[in-house]
């Protein structure tokens, strides 16, 4: 579990729903590039 504010939630899901993806795959997409194993 990763707790972060909830404006940062806010942010991530609005993002994750502009891409058409549940929140936990844009999540883990976006930590995968972060740290680049993707």
């Amino acid at each position: 579990m990763l707790r972060v504010p909830p404006e940062v939630h806010a942010a991530a899901a609005t993002a994750a729903k502009t891409k058409g993806k549940s929140l936990n795959q844009w999540v883990t997409e976006t930590l995968a590039k972060a740290a680049h194993l993707s």
